[in-house]
């Protein structure tokens, strides 16, 4: 029996926050993509950078690296290999977000949030948005 050990840091906990705020989910709800031409759905990769990006390295750069090093099907689900992370999958989904509005995407997290929302400050420059992660 083989096992590979990785160190995982904090990666876990990030990609725990993504499934509870549901990012998956609603970027694949509310962008238009097309599920027989993607071998992972939009969602996966948005969750994917946001959890490179907070992983305190350089976000968008070699992420299929990145994911080699690291338990992907810990993090993303079964199903998910680096490999589904080259730099033309990542364009095209920076190209569906743009094309779609990424401040409408993110006006559409912050409704599917109303439920749990306890706060939400839109005072000036400042925004502050406080969940009950509970």
């Amino acid at each position: 029996m083989e096992f590979k050990i990785y160190d995982s840091a904090h990666l876990p906990v990030i990609a725990h926050f993504c499934d509870r705020l549901k990012i998956k989910e609603i970027a694949d709800q509310s962008l238009p993509w097309d599920m027989s031409q993607w071998e992972i759905s939009p969602g996966t990769v948005i969750k994917g950078i946001l959890i490179d990006a907070l992983s305190g390295r350089s976000p968008l750069y070699r992420m299929n690296e990145f994911f080699a090093t690291s338990d992907i099907e810990g993090l993303l689900g079964q199903g998910v290999n680096a490999s589904h992370f080259n730099d033309d999958r990542l364009g095209r989904t920076l190209d569906i977000i743009y094309k779609h509005g990424a401040a409408q995407l993110f006006r559409y997290y912050v409704k599917s949030q109303e439920k749990t929302q306890k706060v939400l400050d839109l005072s000036g420059s400042n925004f502050s948005l406080f969940f009950s992660m509970l």
